[in-house]
């Protein structure tokens, strides 16, 4: 299983969808993650976040990360290590 953490804003939900698209096309199970203050109208909270994101985790898997969605990664490699991990734009001011 492939997990898809996008970037913080909304604009990024597109992008982590047409990943997915591409790798759901090669065969791949891929799970994106929708942040929870794009559904809610709600304050961001990593550690809630991450809880979420490890109840989908019943398998071997890898992750694509953008922006926070590395520093989320980040915090799953504590107890979650994945096969692969493919980091892009690392939000060192956030």
């Amino acid at each position: 299983m492939i997990l898809v953490l996008p970037g913080f804003s909304i604009k990024n939900k597109e992008e982590a969808e047409a990943i997915a698209s591409a790798l759901s096309a090669k065969g791949e199970k891929v799970y994106v993650h929708n942040w929870r203050h794009w559904i809610e109208n709600i304050e961001w909270n990593p550690q809630e976040e991450l809880r979420l994101i490890r109840l989908n985790i019943t398998e071997p898997f890898s992750i694509v990360a953008k922006s926070i969605g590395t520093y989320i990664a980040a915090g799953m490699l504590l107890q979650n290590v994945p096969d692969k991990l493919i980091l892009m734009g690392i939000p060192i001011n956030d």
